[in-house]
């Protein structure tokens, strides 16, 4: 199998967002060397624990290498920067075989060592892989850096994927960008509430609006405790890692429960005794870019879902609830609990729906996307040639990419192969 040095913008034992998905269903097709992230930021007192943790903690299960790389923590400083340059490949000299031709360069998120590797290494294929805009979770000269380095790696790209039409459109102005949407693995979410209910839902008898993720600055807090306030008999639950001060003021309403992240396997499980899933984003630069992977989730496992109006969860909105203000997110909630909401047809509905989003679909046609740009034009399993048709995230002609009125463009994926445009 061909190699690829996978440079990932969460560590693998993080909870699970699209590089580990993306990872594990690449090792199908190659031989994977998951590396975690070099940090874009200098490290602050709050990071210690956690880097700390992630040093002396013990590898989590994988079916392919995860490297983790050592780094002095002060990235963009002139004097530490080369030292981190030469430490940094010695590290992925000494666990990846830069020799053998050909391999693949994946980039998750800008960093000093996927330059360096840009540099000095000489990858047959690189992929750049944009989630986020990765520099909305900075400010000042660190974001400033931060986009330039972004920037330079797209354009460095042989391949450059987006997870939602923003980040395309974004990126579509330097170089020429394929829309991969976000997927679910329909498998692990085709899940039926267990017989013995998780410890946080011990009063079964009570209606439970639901959050999975990471907690952190980009929910709604002020949001979530008035609307906690106002349904004071439903329980309020949110599974995940705690980014966010505010996200433990929560704690202080009686019917707010905070159980922390839990395994991934165990997720669906557990997520399977909401009645609602909420996404409670506020609105603003970072979140104009996200394709929120929980939207499908919970219509995997054919959840009500009620939602901030987020552009790239428009085009579900036969079976997502949206609203912007306070009393119509109640409104919207007290529907979603709603007898009406989980009569089988509605069920099925959003389980269809999902079920045309796997990940397995979107990998396949990345592979194939691949395939077709290394030297020897195919991978040694052999795969079929895409169409030739331009189609949206759901399988139609679009038009969206009308509004992009760069000199380059977007193709898209969907749950159909990979249809380039024409």
């Amino acid at each position: 199998m061909i190699p690829i040095l996978y440079l990932a913008p969460v560590e693998w034992s993080s909870i699970w967002q699209r590089p580990q998905q993306l990872a594990v269903r690449l090792g199908r097709h190659f031989r994977v060397h998951y590396v975690d992230p070099v940090g874009l930021r200098s490290v602050r007192l709050r990071d210690i624990t956690r880097i700390r943790h992630a040093w002396r903690s013990p590898p989590q299960p994988a079916k392919h290498p995860v490297i983790k790389p050592r780094y002095l923590p002060w990235p963009g400083n002139r004097l530490v920067e080369p030292l981190n340059r030469r430490w940094l490949m010695r590290q992925m000299a000494a666990q990846f075989d830069f020799e053998r031709q050909p391999w693949i360069l994946w980039l998750g998120s800008p960093s000093l060592l996927a330059d360096e590797l840009l540099t000095r290494a000489k990858p047959s294929l690189v992929v750049y892989d944009s989630m986020d805009r990765v520099g909305a979770f900075h400010r000042g000269r660190t974001r400033q850096r931060i986009e330039r380095t972004e920037a330079s790696l797209v354009a460095r790209a042989d391949l450059v994927l987006a997870s939602s039409h923003g980040l395309a459109e974004r990126w579509g102005a330097i170089k020429e960008v394929t829309l991969v949407p976000n997927g679910v693995d329909v498998a692990a979410f085709a899940q039926r509430p267990a017989d013995c209910p998780p410890e946080w839902h011990r009063d079964t008898s009570r209606r439970v609006i639901g959050f999975h993720g990471t907690l952190g600055e980009w929910l709604d807090y002020d949001l979530l405790a008035r609307l906690a306030q106002r349904h004071a008999d439903w329980l309020w639950v949110f599974i995940g890692p705690i980014h966010s001060q505010q996200a433990k003021s929560l704690l202080r309403l009686p019917n707010v429960c905070l159980p922390g992240p839990v395994p991934y396997p165990a997720l669906a499980e557990q997520a399977a005794w909401f009645d609602v899933g909420l996404i409670p984003f506020r609105l603003n630069e970072l979140t104009r870019y996200v394709h929120p992977i929980k939207a499908l989730e919970y219509l995997a496992l054919g959840l009500p879902v009620v939602s901030s109006r987020l552009p790239d969860l428009s085009e579900h909105a036969d079976v997502i609830s949206f609203a912007s203000t306070f009393d119509e997110w109640s409104a919207r909630l007290e529907d979603a609990v709603a007898p009406a909401a989980r009569l089988p047809k509605r069920v099925e509905a959003r389980r269809r729906v999902a079920g045309a989003h796997d990940w397995d679909r979107r990998v396949e046609a990345i592979v194939s996307r691949i395939a077709v740009r290394l030297p020897c034009g195919r991978l040694e399993n052999g795969l079929p040639r895409p169409s030739t048709r331009f189609v949206d995230g759901l399988g139609r002609p679009s038009s969206r990419r009308a509004a992009n009125t760069s000199s380059h463009k977007f193709q898209s994926v969907s749950s159909q192969p990979l249809v380039p445009s024409p």
